[in-house]
């Protein structure tokens, strides 16, 4: 390697990173790396994450030790899970620094279990602020644990802008825990205040995922069976709308997307962006269904995902660490190739 960092915390785990970003602008690559397991002091399992700048490598073939970070944070408190997940979201206030969120699919602020997404705008660049800044948002559903999936950086709603979906597997409707996705909209996080971060600090202001003046459209998706956990891995899947529009994949590694009770899988949805449409926001029908293997259920396929091109094509990559595809319950990994919908 070219370089080696070692990580912030004695004995924690990083588990989960998020690279490829520019956050202060420097045409150098940066990532953000952490796990929900991370403590402060006194608060066990808070979570936390830190940001690490790229550098030019001048002694290859050296490798280059990187001491320290360029920021971390950890949670506010015990099982608050910050970094259940990190994602980069791209430059949504378009200031020229990359900007990324995180997820602590635990937090309570507002009310029980929650979860919550932080989306941290990048700094230090020209034309970017000087030190870190953030929004705070929620779900403002108890119990929901959103954040324990994020994913960004792609355009679904046909305005230019990234935009961001998040996951939060234990929402429960009409007394089923079913779980949900939601989009939101990466105009509607540049428009809101953000705020200097300062350790220790409660957040000043809880933004909703869904804006309050927005009374139309379908912004939150839910799963259909209990204990599905639809939610637990959610990835923005390129160009399967064509070049300019993203569209959502949605893990849900209990449910029955296969026709068999647990066997897992994965649902694609698309979005209208068209206020004056009767469809407008997400479907709640998906346009493709990759169901989890049948033969033996419970492989979980679902709790992982992820989405890229294969030349021209969206494809989605399908996980579940306990799938049979291979041999028993030795995990496995699908790469799910979908067709470009007009």
């Amino acid at each position: 390697p070219a370089f080696i960092w070692y990580g912030s915390q004695k004995g924690q785990n990083m588990e989960r990173m998020a690279a490829g970003l520019d956050i202060n602008g420097d045409g150098k690559d940066d990532f953000v790396a952490g796990g929900d397991d991370w403590d402060r002091q006194g608060q066990g399992g808070a979570g936390g994450f830190s940001v690490v700048f790229g550098l030019w490598h001048w002694n290859d073939p050296k490798v280059d030790v990187i001491c320290d970070p360029e920021f971390t944070y950890t949670g506010l408190l015990s099982g608050d899970r910050v970094a259940s997940d990190i994602t980069g979201i791209g430059d949504v206030n378009g200031d020229g620094c990359d900007d990324f969120a995180v997820g602590a699919n635990g937090e309570d602020i507002g009310g029980s279990n929650r979860g919550s997404v932080r989306v941290f705008f990048g700094w230090g660049g020209d034309g970017c602020p000087a030190e870190p800044s953030y929004v705070y948002l929620s779900p403002m559903l108890n119990n929901a644990q959103a954040g324990i999936s994020v994913d960004g950086g792609l355009d679904m709603d046909d305005d230019q802008i990234p935009d961001l979906v998040v996951g939060g597997h234990n929402l429960t409707v009409n007394g089923n825990r079913v779980g949900a996705a939601w989009f939101i909209s990466g105009a509607y996080i540049a428009s809101l205040p953000a705020e200097a971060v300062v350790d220790g600090a409660v957040p000043g202001e809880v933004h909703p995922f869904i804006p309050q003046e927005v009374t139309s459209g379908v912004w939150m998706i839910t799963g259909e069976v209990d204990d599905e956990e639809f939610g637990r891995a959610v990835a923005m899947v390129p160009d399967v709308f064509g070049s300019s529009r993203a569209g959502l994949a949605v893990g849900g590694p209990f449910g029955n997307q296969a026709g068999v009770l647990r066997s897992g899988g994965v649902g694609v949805y698309g979005l209208d962006p068209y206020p004056e449409s009767d469809t407008y926001g997400l479907s709640s029908t998906p346009v493709a269904v990759f169901g989890g293997e049948t033969q033996r259920a419970s492989g979980r396929l679902g709790f992982r995902l992820d989405a890229g091109l294969m030349g021209d094509h969206p494809v989605v990559m399908v996980g579940g660490y306990e799938a049979s595809g291979l041999g028993l319950d030795q995990g496995a990994a699908y790469v799910v190739k979908l067709p470009i919908i007009p």
